[in-house]
């Protein structure tokens, strides 16, 4: 059972903020206003969450209230994912989502931060970082890396270019609670919320086709070189019991680390932080340190 007692947390349209950024996505690379959806909870260091393919910000539900309890935590919407906009015209890249992070960062005022990304999204802010060493703090990957081998087929499909078209139509209801079955060792945390929330996004065509794109894009060698580049300290948790995402299959990412730490957290699947919110926590604690805020009168606050 998990020690953390989040106050209840949902994704829509209707919850967070939205930013308007002027992105070449319109047609012939034209200009247009582009929504990205996002939250930006509480006060001290920027905290920058970053979901994986087919994910939107709700992934980080139980450890939101704990994180903004120590940090600012800003976690975002990808493009084309949960409720931000999206284009026929993007390509939704690994570097075209990191491109759009760092305008989305610039925007909001944020000239550094710390990092967390889960899965593919560590591709994304291995991608952000290498380019922007100085607006890096510390990272934390959650299980990084693409589509493996030990994915179901409804997933792995997803990199072909002929064949993800398909396999998008296939991510319905009842597919996204099979999928999360293999993301869990303890069944009974999926509930049907959870699996609206993954699902309702889902049901836009547009999304599914970045959803497909993004994850057609991932590609190791980019990734493992990006993060070869990196000065700052970077942290790999590795669930214990992920049926998809393996420690030799993670291996190759800590191995090109010029600063790099590892640990497991054990009796979970590959959603690791929202099966054991509270292991997470405290190795993010561990790991970044927070800084304490001073009020005013010189009282810790």
């Amino acid at each position: 059972m998990n020690s953390l007692q989040p106050r209840r947390f949902v994704n829509s349209e209707h919850i967070g903020k939205n930013l308007e950024l002027e992105l070449p996505f319109g047609k012939n690379q034209s200009a247009i206003s582009f929504k990205i959806h996002y939250t930006d909870e509480g006060t001290g260091e920027p905290l920058v969450l970053v979901h994986s393919a087919g994910q939107s910000l709700y992934t980080w539900n139980a450890l939101m209230s704990e994180l903004s309890s120590k940090f600012r935590v800003i976690a975002v919407d990808l493009m084309g994912h949960g409720y931000s906009d999206a284009s026929p015209y993007c390509t939704y890249s690994v570097e075209e989502q990191a491109a759009v992070l760092g305008m989305f960062l610039t925007k909001l005022g944020i000239k550094s931060s710390h990092f967390i990304g889960f899965s593919l999204g560590c591709a994304v802010i291995a991608s952000f970082a290498a380019a922007n060493p100085k607006r890096v703090g510390r990272i934390i990957l959650m299980s990084p890396g693409g589509v493996t081998q030990y994915m179901p087929t409804v997933v792995r499909m997803m990199e072909s270019r002929f064949f993800g078209a398909v396999s998008a139509m296939f991510l319905q209801p009842a597919m996204i609670r099979n999928i999360l079955s293999e993301c869990f060792l303890d069944l009974t945390l999926i509930s049907d919320e959870m699996v609206s929330q993954y699902s309702e996004p889902l049901a836009d065509s547009d999304t599914r086709r970045a959803v497909r794109l993004l994850t057609s894009s991932y590609d190791e060698h980019d990734t493992l070189q990006a993060l070869s580049q990196i000065e700052t300290p970077v942290h790999i948790l590795l669930a214990a019991d992920d049926k998809w995402r393996t420690a030799e299959t993670v291996q190759p990412y800590f191995d090109v680390l010029k600063c790099g730490t590892s640990a497991v957290v054990r009796n979970a699947g590959h959603l690791m932080h929202e099966e054991k919110p509270e292991k997470v926590l405290s190795s993010v604690i561990t790991f970044i340190e927070p800084v304490d805020i001073k009020s005013e009168d010189g009282e810790s606050e």
